[in-house]
């Protein structure tokens, strides 16, 4: 059931559209009423980005601030009705603007309607981000946009 499931269809996707540095290929699997919920965002970060126009605005300049390398899926497990599901991955990549390396680990919840994804809360070190881009400042001011 898992390997033709929606979810796994859409978090393969939008992780080989991001190694592909296709932002737009990424906010296409988004629903128009979409929620981009960060958890453990620092102080200064977004904590929600509504609606799928603003997670646009929110990534779209993602390739030109992180060089992403690779992913790894760790596991994936999608729930009983089918419309969610939890991945947790892992990521390498390289912050343009310092060199430094990105190597994150992700635990996601996610959840679809019509067919596209609904809700993506991300639970990630924020601490990973500061480091890789050389200081708090620097890396809120890479990716604002959303709600504190």
């Amino acid at each position: 059931m898992m390997a033709n499931s929606l979810i796994k269809q859409i978090v393969d996707e939008q992780l080989a559209s991001l190694l592909r540095a296709d932002v737009d290929a990424w906010v296409d699997w988004w629903h128009k009423d979409g929620v981009f919920e960060f958890p453990f965002a620092p102080p200064g970060y977004p904590k929600v980005v509504k609606g799928k126009a603003a997670i646009a605005d929110y990534m779209a300049g993602l390739p030109e601030k992180i060089h992403l390398e690779r992913f790894d899926i760790v596991e994936l497990h999608e729930n009983r009705a089918g419309d969610g599901g939890v991945v947790e991955f892992t990521c390498t990549g390289t912050v343009v603007s310092t060199g430094r390396p990105y190597n994150q680990h992700y635990v996601a919840i996610l959840k679809t309607k019509e067919g596209k994804l609904s809700l993506y809360r991300d639970f990630w070190n924020p601490l990973v981000a500061i480091e890789a881009f050389g200081s708090a400042g620097a890396f809120e001011d890479a990716f604002a946009g959303g709600e504190e």
